[in-house]
């Protein structure tokens, strides 16, 4: 895919080599700042990951690792490993899921907002542990379709939702729930 001019730049990460990776709004392509050159580089289109995944998917999210890999979320295909030393991709999700964010805790795993709960994954063994709702646990979930998550200092994960954001301990698998209460100003006909 060629870049469109009304195509922009968005959820922008820095990796551990100073490049800040960038997805596309479209999400068929991927590019980086190259701090070294000062300017805005493209994986090419002909690259698998473009070629396989992106261009027929699409991204969604952008998130570089403390070791330098590249791991892409996307639309029914989930989670791709991309090591941009050597332009290979690896699907990791075998099934079809969406994932939104990513983000990863001390331990190197990553955690995975998508409409199938919270995941977390370990690159090391290549497991997945699924959080999900659970209508009769308070402590659960609120919902299946998460839309973001972010790693709080004390370890726990911030898991976003529309209109609600819970609290997950990773140790317990329990959840907080906080509502986002409305503004009565923005409530007026």
């Amino acid at each position: 895919p060629k870049a469109d001019k009304e195509e922009f730049y968005t959820k922008a990460r820095a990796s551990i080599d100073g490049k800040v990776w960038f997805k596309t709004s479209r999400g068929n392509s991927l590019s980086y700042f190259d701090p070294k050159r000062q300017q805005i580089a493209r994986i090419p289109d002909t690259a698998s990951v473009i070629k396989n995944y992106l261009a027929k998917y699409g991204c969604t999210f952008v998130f570089p690792d403390k070791k330098g890999i590249v791991w892409i979320g996307s639309h029914e295909i989930g989670l791709l490993r991309f090591d941009p030393t050597t332009n290979f991709v690896k699907r990791i999700t075998d099934k079809k899921i969406n994932v939104n964010g990513i983000t990863e805790d001390d331990a190197g795993h990553l955690w995975l907002a998508t409409n199938q709960g919270v995941q977390e994954y370990d690159p090391v063994s290549g497991k997945f542990t699924v959080f999900l709702h659970d209508p009769l646990n308070d402590e659960s979930l609120s919902n299946n379709q998460t839309l973001s998550v972010n790693l709080r200092k004390n370890g726990d994960i911030w898991v976003g939702f529309q209109n609600m954001v819970n609290i997950l301990n990773p140790k317990t698998g329990k959840v907080k729930r906080i509502p986002l209460h409305s503004f009565p100003e923005y409530n007026t006909v």
